[in-house]
């Protein structure tokens, strides 16, 4: 018996949204990574509401991915929330440069 998780934001931001390949059946993808002798229980997906500030239709298609995911039997869907933290490197004066900006995603389980 198995477990999988999968952090929403690495996956679109690090594997599809360059790509035209954005509707990922993730119960296959586990299954094809994995030993055929590996039960798989549980995908556990963590996501947090898009903002649509740059682009509108974002949070009508990230709930149409939600929906088509949740016609998966073995999904379970975690949401938190993300927050912007800005990154300060010191150069060797002591000064201070704000870089980039790195995101976070903060994800509140409850466990009954």
């Amino acid at each position: 018996m198995g477990f999988s998780s999968c952090d929403g934001f690495n996956l679109y931001y690090r594997a599809l949204k360059k790509t035209k390949y954005k509707w990922l059946n993730l119960e296959i993808l586990v299954k094809s990574l994995l030993d055929p002798d590996n039960d798989i229980q549980c995908i556990r997906y963590f996501t947090a509401p898009v903002s649509g500030k740059l682009d509108p239709g974002q949070p009508i298609r990230q709930q149409r991915y939600l929906q088509a995911l949740s016609t998966i039997p073995c999904m379970s869907f975690h949401q938190g929330f993300r927050r912007w933290i800005a990154e300060h490197h010191f150069d060797s004066h002591g000064h201070c440069h704000i870089g980039a900006l790195i995101h976070t995603t903060t994800i509140t389980l409850v466990v009954n």
